[in-house]
């Protein structure tokens, strides 16, 4: 299945060009690495006046990874010890997904035009909770594809949105959506609608967040904190953190080399740690224990310099990233690495990567299978149905039909 998609953030030229049509509609779809360009700058711009000589360091390296010496590959190279054949028909499933709704129009009124699609979840009735950076919202629509409700705004007040960027759906309908300002909101069902419940404070800005044991998982980093994956109860209770992150003596470094992706399984119950920049997941208990590291052989690091108190890096540099992390059933996850080249950094159209990898992973064993580099980048699956988004040539929810089950082997 060959998909067409361009990958990362779109900018407010896309409104415009939906108003107009006359307007070419480009995605300017930069990945979240390009952001690091302006805080490295100012990082360097505070370089350490005193003539310092530290030593130059560029991360990142071994040494600076807890347990990276005694990480297992993860590609499995076991015969069936990850029940293969299973994987395989899975991973055969997936690579036979056909398009069956596409949500989103070049223009239109309301919610006909669909902005910036950062998370998408589904509940147990197949209704999709869409997070729109863009207009900073949760937009919620019925399994056909009809627009039901939204959730959010943009502003600053109670329940509203500055830089919203992950979502969970609980299995009693909670809402819950993490904001870059340092703040995760809780929505409860109230009627027909939603209403507030609780505002959780953060010492950090959130990179990732996953609902398991009835517990958030929020990653971020935090000066001070020992661990790197924090837990809250739904009520906004703090119950501790745990994770050994990447350890640099550079605020700088240590903040964007620690920026991942957690993914929470319930059989077994299992904290992934995916990390973007790094060649290594961890896997955690829920008490925080860690169980593996899996270490990524063909991963090419983007490089973050440290001289003397500074830090710097050229985003626009070939590298590798994990871009997605999907839980699925039967103790699975979908784990999508991207590459890239300056050359398709600097793209204004398509995609942003060169290459787009898909594995399948094992959440008890920490190994996975290589599932092929013709998927588009996935952020839901269900039994029965794929979901994703298409940023270019104008931003839409696309869900895809599985020909098969994802649980069980019946087809």
């Amino acid at each position: 299945m060959q998909v067409q998609l361009s990958w990362g953030q779109v900018q407010n030229d896309n409104r415009v060009a939906a108003m107009d049509p006359s307007i070419k509609r480009i995605s300017y779809a930069l990945p979240s690495l390009a952001l690091l360009l302006i805080p490295f700058s100012a990082c360097m711009n505070s370089a350490d006046e005193s003539g310092s000589s530290q030593e130059r360091i560029v991360h990142p390296i071994p040494a600076a990874m807890p347990g990276f010496d005694d990480a297992h590959d993860f590609e499995d190279s076991d015969g069936d010890a990850l029940g293969n054949s299973r994987l395989q028909a899975l991973a055969g499933i997936l690579q036979s997904a056909t398009e069956a709704l596409a949500v989103g129009a070049l223009e239109g009124d309301g919610y006909e035009v669909v902005g910036q699609i950062v998370d998408i979840e589904v509940d147990s009735d197949g209704n999709m909770y869409v997070l729109d950076s863009e207009f900073s919202e949760v937009r919620v629509y019925s399994p056909e594809g009809a627009f039901l409700y939204a959730i959010g705004g943009p502003g600053e007040g109670p329940g509203d949105f500055s830089s919203p960027r992950h979502l969970e759906v609980s299995p009693s309908g909670s809402i819950v959506v993490a904001d870059r300002t340092r703040e995760i909101s809780v929505f409860e069902i109230a009627g027909e609608t939603y209403r507030l419940a609780e505002t959780v404070p953060l010492p950090f800005a959130p990179n990732g967040m996953c609902l398991g044991g009835g517990m958030l998982h929020v990653q971020g980093y935090a000066t001070g904190e020992s661990g790197i994956i924090f837990r809250f109860s739904l009520s906004g209770e703090a119950l501790g953190s745990f994770g050994a992150g990447y350890e640099s003596s550079s605020v700088a470094v240590s903040t964007y080399l620690n920026i991942g992706r957690v993914v929470c399984m319930e059989r077994p119950e299992t904290v992934m740690y995916f990390p973007q920049f790094l060649p290594a997941i961890s896997g955690y208990s829920y008490t925080g224990e860690m169980l593996w590291q899996a270490r990524l052989s063909e991963f090419e690091s983007l490089e973050f310099v440290q001289d003397g108190s500074a830090a710097s890096s050229n985003a626009f540099t070939s590298h590798d990233q994990i871009v997605g992390a999907v839980p699925l059933p039967e103790g699975h996850a979908i784990v999508q690495i991207a590459s890239f080249t300056g050359e398709s950094l600097r793209s204004v159209e398509g995609e942003r990567y060169t290459e787009l990898r898909t594995y399948l992973m094992s959440a008890q064993a920490g190994k996975a299978i290589y599932a092929g580099s013709t998927l588009p980048q996935i952020y839901a699956v269900t039994d029965e149905h794929l979901y994703t988004a298409r940023n270019y040539p104008f931003p839409q929810l696309i869900v895809y039909r599985l020909p098969g089950r994802m649980t069980g082997s019946g087809k």
